[in-house]
């Protein structure tokens, strides 16, 4: 649903009472037109976001009040900027409410501006799962508040990390290793195809997101499997390898390779992680199926 033409929607979207997912494309409320309440189906749990701009955070409160059992959030390419205005709650007051109570899942993939702020409303400490790919500094706030909220909660994390800018990469390690990851069980580390992208960032990350719990780990290089898996380079897998061997409890490592749909496991991994072939921890090449691409996760919200 464009949003555009939400208010053209709104009168229909009352009326469907068995709808579970909602998903607003180019969702961009006026700052000076006051828009009416939503009412929305009780049985939406899944509310997807996407390319939307915000300039006040009373449009998103009012999506978040009017789908009280929400399980799934889904913010993709968002920007908020907001501004003060005379006919704004939010520019008043703080939002003292806490919403979402049964949100379960998370994910935020490009978030400019200040997002961040107008996630503070949202209750946490019953989230699950986090999907978050990293482009700038209010993403890493993002994950800060949910590293702290949804400390003793949250058993996966999938992070798409920022590779640029020293600045950038410093907050997100600091993020992840102060974080106590108490309940931390799965963790998806997605590494974009970025020039000058090194073995040693893997390492780094390895390293602050290490927790007694951990017991999955996949790693996905994509397509740069070329410029990664090279004989003469084996010495520079090292750090990754003693890093990973080192979480006491990790029992399943997957290193993948997903091009067309089709996940495999890179050719001959055991000899870029001999510690952890060693351990018994590799994920078996016929295992690699489950982590295949169903052409419906390239749906919004994804990511």
């Amino acid at each position: 649903m464009r949003g555009h033409r939400i208010d053209s929607y709104k009168d229909l979207l009352a009326v469907c009472t068995g709808l579970h997912k909602l998903v607003l494309r180019r969702y961009r409320p006026s700052l000076k037109k006051r828009e009416p309440p939503f009412t929305l189906p009780q049985s939406i749990r899944e509310l997807h976001i996407c390319d939307s701009d915000f300039r006040s955070s009373d449009p998103f409160i009012a999506l978040l009040r009017a789908t009280p059992g929400l399980a799934e959030l889904y913010l993709d390419s968002c920007s908020a900027e907001l501004k003060s205005d005379s006919t704004s709650s939010s520019a008043c007051s703080p939002i003292t409410e806490r919403l979402c109570p049964a949100l379960r899942v998370l994910g935020v993939s490009l978030a400019f501006g200040c997002v961040s702020s107008m996630l503070k409303p949202i209750r946490l400490d019953n989230l699950r799962k986090l999907r978050i790919v990293v482009g700038g500094n209010d993403s890493v706030e993002i994950l800060r508040k949910v590293l702290a909220d949804a400390d003793l909660t949250l058993t996966t994390l999938r992070l798409t990390p920022a590779t640029h800018g020293d600045e950038i990469i410093e907050s997100q390690r600091k993020c992840l290793s102060e974080a106590q990851k108490s309940a931390l069980r799965e963790v998806h580390l997605a590494v974009a195809d970025v020039p000058g992208l090194s073995v040693a960032f893997s390492a780094q990350f390895f390293a602050a997101l290490s927790a007694p719990g951990v017991e999955v780990i996949r790693l996905d290089y994509g397509m740069r499997r070329h410029r990664f898996f090279d004989l003469d380079e084996v010495a520079a897998w090292v750090p990754v390898d003693d890093t990973l061997a080192a979480f006491p409890n990790l029992k399943e490592l997957a290193v993948v390779d997903d091009e067309r749909f089709e996940a495999r496991e890179f050719a001959n991994i055991s000899q870029y992680l001999p510690r952890c072939a060693a351990r018994g921890i590799l994920l078996p090449e016929v295992e690699y199926a489950k982590y295949s691409w169903n052409r419906s996760d390239f749906d919004i919200g994804a990511f």
